[in-house]
């Protein structure tokens, strides 16, 4: 990610949302005390559902929040360490110097997203949204068609023997009596 139009405060904010897949207004929130960075947990106090959530985080999450000035009550905090309201006009800011248009800031859906398409089961991506359904999480695997090809690639090398042509190696014609057209009929080899 390219963090060179945002300012220095808010970085760390849209990394943490990145990381975490936290709402804006919940990670404004967030106070030293709901951190416990030894075990890597963040505890959401009030989240959209007025739940408590408890939030795994990962070990570069754990580097930034060590490299936090501590002052006051609040992990995101203004010059005099009160909590900040918002950072929607320097968010706004940021994006007009990357010269990227119609974003807003909710991260949710490029965090769970990532975490698709770097391998997490859809029920672990569930329990990073805190979804009380997987039906919620599944708006989050429309990924983009690069993403989608290499995917695919997993599948290369499967049918190396079928892909050589050879009628021994299970291809064969066959009639299809539905339209009266030839079409291929694979046979693919046992995966075991």
């Amino acid at each position: 990610m390219d963090y060179e139009g945002c300012p220095a405060y808010l970085k760390p904010i849209i990394a943490t949302a990145i990381y975490t897949g936290l709402r804006k207004g919940e990670i404004l929130n967030l106070k030293w005390k709901d951190v416990d960075l030894e075990r890597g947990i963040i505890y959401v106090r009030e989240n959209k559902q007025n739940h408590h959530q408890v939030k795994m985080v990962n070990d570069d999450l754990i580097d930034l929040f060590m490299k936090l000035p501590v002052k006051g009550d609040y992990l995101f905090h203004d010059e005099e360490g009160k909590a900040l309201r918002d950072v929607k006009r320097s968010f706004q800011t940021a994006l007009r110097r990357a010269g990227i248009e119609d974003f807003r800031f909710h991260v949710r859906h490029t965090s769970c997203s990532y975490l698709i398409m770097r391998g997490a089961p859809i029920q672990a991506v569930q329990g990073h949204a805190g979804h009380s359904s997987i039906k919620m999480t599944m708006r989050y695997s429309h990924l983009s068609p690069a993403f989608q090809k290499g995917s695919v690639q997993l599948l290369n090398g499967l049918c190396q023997g079928i892909l050589k042509g050879s009628e021994a190696n299970g291809e064969k014609i066959v009639k299809n009596g539905q339209k009266d057209q030839e079409v291929r009929q694979i046979q693919l080899p046992n995966p075991s």
